[in-house]
């Protein structure tokens, strides 16, 4: 019996979401849709919802050997691998261990120019361009010398569709 009911339940919405939807207006003039065809109305085409896909942002990434730590024993980035609206602001996450020395600040590079700086735990970027880009962070002693730096990153920025 519970068989049957699923199996009436999954046509009954296969068949709903199937229906033509239908334009009218009413007698002030103002427009009606709904899925009963009326002597006047009109079928209305329906298009397609435009989506981005979703992404699952990296926790980190290893530490490279290669990569010289004054003082710290990590320093990593902690973004998506692709941004998927570009237009909109990206927070990204920084980890320093052990923490930020009091006379110490990162600075953010994107595609090597200085995009941000502080001693906070992350950083937002207003807008970034689609296509291909390199985020990578230094640790800036209070001389300015590099005292830290994490492995550069790639990332992908999306930019949403004009499609109609």
């Amino acid at each position: 019996m519970i068989k049957i009911f699923a199996w009436i339940l999954l046509l009954t919405c296969s068949f709903a979401n199937a229906q033509t939807i239908y334009q009218s207006t009413d007698k002030n003039g103002n427009p009606v849709f709904t899925d009963q065809p009326q002597p006047s109305a009109k079928p209305v085409e329906v298009k397609s919802t435009n989506t981005t896909p979703g992404v699952i942002p990296t926790t980190s990434r290893p530490q490279s050997e290669g990569i010289k730590l004054s003082g710290y024993s990590a320093v990593q980035l902690v973004v998506p691998s692709s941004i998927p609206n570009g237009l909109a602001p990206t927070t990204i996450g920084i980890s320093i261990q052990p923490k930020l020395q009091p006379e110490h600040h990162w600075e953010l590079l994107l595609d090597g120019q200085l995009q941000a700086e502080g001693q906070a735990a992350s950083t937002t970027i207003e807008q970034m361009a689609r296509g291909d880009h390199q985020l990578q962070l230094q640790i800036i002693d209070q001389n300015g010398n590099t005292v830290g730096s994490s492995e550069p990153i790639s990332v992908f920025v999306y930019w949403p569709s004009k499609n109609r």
